[in-house]
């Protein structure tokens, strides 16, 4: 569980309940959502996003957590993926569901990713590929301390065939104590 400033709200981070899949099936049919992920899935049907869910909860060496208050419905999730072991990198993405009121929810999610990197996955950089229009993200990433790497020109097409810039990111985790 996570409290940040006094007045952000108290979030929990979690495996996924059978509670979750309305939330969760929301925000892996929102295109616009997904567009910005930079994730264009095949089929968003029950057994898709079923099967998404559980690929994502059983990646090798990866985490996916459910983000909520206690109690309450998914806000979103955060996600680290694609990890090299050897290397001890992965690459890091938090979703918050566009009806999430709750001030300061992005910016829990973000410490809570680098968290789990550090502690519970043992991950020395959390990476970040984001397509250079999502400014929001970009800025809560600069904030989180993550560097900007370079930009991959022409590097996402998304559904209706256009391309766009994404942006490479790092953030350097500090030791284990």
């Amino acid at each position: 569980m996570l409290q940040g400033e006094a007045d952000a709200p108290t979030v929990i981070f979690r495996l996924p309940a059978d509670t979750d899949f309305e939330a969760l099936a929301g925000i892996r049919r929102d295109p616009r959502m997904q567009a910005m992920l930079m994730a264009i899935p095949d089929r968003t049907d029950n057994a898709s996003v079923r099967d998404w869910i559980e690929r994502r909860v059983n990646e090798p060496g990866g985490l996916f957590r459910v983000m909520s208050q206690p109690g309450g419905p998914a806000l979103g999730f955060i996600q680290i993926s694609q990890v090299s072991l050897r290397d001890r990198y992965g690459y890091g993405a938090v979703a918050v569901r566009d009806d999430c009121r709750l001030p300061g929810v992005a910016l829990l999610a973000m410490r809570e990713l680098m968290r789990a990197a550090r502690f519970d996955l043992g991950l020395l950089k959390l990476m970040a590929e984001i397509r250079a229009d999502n400014t929001d993200s970009i800025r809560m990433n600069y904030l989180c301390g993550y560097k900007l790497i370079g930009t991959l020109e022409s590097h996402f097409v998304d559904a209706d065939g256009q391309r766009h810039d994404v942006v490479l990111l790092q953030k350097k985790l500090p030791p284990a104590n």
